[in-house]
């Protein structure tokens, strides 16, 4: 009796027909174009490997962190129900790729089958819940599950999900030759898929590359820069952009006639320059300079020089290339800021900037010198705080400033050294654009100016001292010489009255008595002469000895008359 034929292997392949249906796979897989024919090719090659035998062909998505299924074979009567138990199209499902254990990503890496013992649930790595999976199971009467990638070393593109009835297995038609014949085209599909990928990459980028090169051309004959291209020796120019004409004020037509134009045209002073540059160009394969030119009506403007050379494969040079800009603001603007430079160094006043935060940035010549530095390099980058004149300026200055409003105030700082100087400072944002950018500080050295006011009031107090001395001085003239003055007057108003009553002894004893008096008078005016000077300090002291008699019966003869009109005896 003959045995009845399982209906699941009516057609089971021998080794032979492995590699009869390996080479025809082969041939197929050559002639592809894209890599939905490649999957096609690989659906019916596995259906007569291993026929009724569910399978899904999964593609890596472009965050390369999903799955997504492509194409599939045996489910189609399956997939309404099952889309009913999952609750989404199986299509539009995104399965976790990075979600898979080292020892999957090893086996993926070496292309060969994988078995995932946990069923549906291990290959989609809980996607769906184990029940549903374990329920899809039993409706497709899957016994196992394998899986195997395509890739090409760890290049992943996507793979194949088999999922294998129980009859299968027991048929034993999933055997080790089976398994080699599902690699061996499961790896053609990897490479060809790599193969058309990278095809397709290098026509987008040379698609890109022509694009690029599309906008570079248009960009450059829009620039405002001079882009140019001469062959190796400079005698013949190839490409130059129109910006020639503007900077040079001649036309491309007679730079083409006469390529040496452009040295030509060199403001004679860096005529040297240019040549330099030009030199430099071939010893060090690219150059750059700064250098002037005159142009046809005149003007003069400044051009930054930048070339190099162009090599072939060989690394041999074969063209030379380069932009020239416009630089003449940035001169001026240079030249400019030189001489607000050169003047804040000559400034005879301590100026600094420094940053928001404090740290100097700036430092003139005026200001190294008042602190005692050598250098800039010695001060820049310092904090403010090191300049104070106490410990609480700096935040007065800041919380001053940051009020829209300049600081201004004076005192005693001490430098490094040790030494004091006194100084007046102001201070103040520079704003630009209505932003502070910076802050700057003034410092004027006021030293000598406080000790010529120290000097002031010293001169000050000793006029006063002098004032209130000749006031004492008048006072004494008129109180001390009051008195031998009426007595002059006296005898003199006798003599006068009485003279021809008065004997010759009498009128001579009184002439003498006036003699006298006067000469005491004088006397007394010569010391208080000399008493004044003594207190103005403009008389020296002399030592020397006195009759003290004399000087009191002298005294007492000044005070004669008015004890003699008084009738005062003693």
């Amino acid at each position: 009796m003959q045995k009845k034929k399982s209906k699941y292997f009516s057609n089971e392949p021998r080794n032979s027909q492995l590699i009869e249906i390996l080479n025809q796979i082969s041939i197929q897989l050559i002639e592809v174009k894209n890599e939905s024919e490649i999957y096609k090719v690989l659906i019916g090659g596995i259906k007569q490997i291993l026929p009724n035998t569910y399978f899904l062909i999964s593609k890596l998505q472009s965050d390369d962190k999903n799955f997504r299924i492509v194409e599939s074979f045996g489910f189609e009567n399956y997939f309404n129900a099952i889309k009913k138990i999952v609750g989404k199209d199986p299509f539009k499902i995104d399965f976790p790729f990075k979600n898979l254990t080292e020892e999957q990503f090893d086996a993926f890496e070496s292309r060969k089958i994988y078995h995932f013992p946990g069923g549906i649930y291990d290959i989609v790595n809980g996607v769906i819940n184990k029940t549903i999976c374990v329920a899809i199971e039993k409706l497709i009467n899957i016994s196992d599950v394998y899986a195997i990638s395509f890739c090409v070393e760890k290049k992943y593109f996507g793979g194949i999900s088999f999922f294998i009835p129980a009859p299968v297995i027991k048929s034993g038609i999933f055997n080790r030759e089976t398994k080699l014949a599902i690699e061996t085209i499961s790896n053609q599909a990897s490479f060809l898929i790599q193969k058309l990928r990278d095809k397709k990459t290098i026509e987008q980028k040379n698609e890109e590359l022509s694009i690029r090169q599309t906008r570079f051309n248009n960009l450059v004959s829009n620039l405002t820069d001079i882009v140019w291209r001469a062959n190796i020796d400079g005698s013949g120019i190839e490409d130059i952009n129109n910006s020639f004409e503007k900077f040079y004020g001649v036309s491309i037509v007679d730079f083409h006639k006469n390529p040496k134009l452009w040295i030509e045209l060199v403001h004679p002073e860096d005529h040297n320059i240019a040549l330099e540059s030009n030199n430099n160009l071939f010893k060090a394969g690219s150059s750059s300079a700064e250098y002037r030119i005159i142009k046809p009506d005149g003007n003069i403007i400044w051009l930054h020089d930048r070339k190099s050379l162009i090599y072939d494969i060989a690394g041999n040079p074969i063209e030379m290339g380069g932009i020239a800009s416009d630089i003449t603001q940035r001169k001026l603007l240079e030249e400019e800021l030189k001489i607000k430079n050169y003047a804040l160094d000559a400034a005879p006043v301590a100026v600094g900037l420094s940053d928001l935060n404090g740290l100097l940035i700036f430092a003139n010549k005026a200001f190294v010198n008042l602190w005692g530095f050598h250098n800039q390099d010695e001060i820049i980058g310092k904090h403010i705080s090191a300049f104070a004149t106490s410990s609480d300026q700096v935040e007065i200055v800041l919380k001053t400033i940051r009020k829209g409003k300049m600081y201004y105030g004076e005192g005693k700082t001490i430098r490094p050294d040790g030494s004091k100087f006194d100084s007046i400072i102001s201070a103040a944002s520079v704003n630009f654009e209505g932003k502070p950018r910076c802050l700057m500080a003034v410092l004027t050295d006021i030293t000598e100016l406080k000790l010529l006011e120290t000097k002031l009031k010293e001169k000050t107090e000793q006029l006063e001292r002098l004032n209130k001395t000749k006031d004492k001085f008048f006072n004494i003239i008129a109180h001390d010489l009051r008195a031998p003055f009426n007595g002059i007057l006296g005898f003199s108003n006798l003599l006068s009255n009485e003279y021809d009553e008065l004997s010759d002894a009498q009128r001579k004893q009184y002439i003498d008595i006036l003699n006298y008096s006067l000469n005491n008078i004088y006397e007394l005016l010569r010391n208080l002469l000399n008493w004044a000077r003594l207190q103005l300090g403009a008389v020296d002291i002399k030592k020397e000895r006195i009759n003290l008699k004399n000087l009191v019966n002298n005294n007492i003869a000044i005070f004669y008359s008015n004890v003699r009109d008084k009738n005062i005896t003693y």
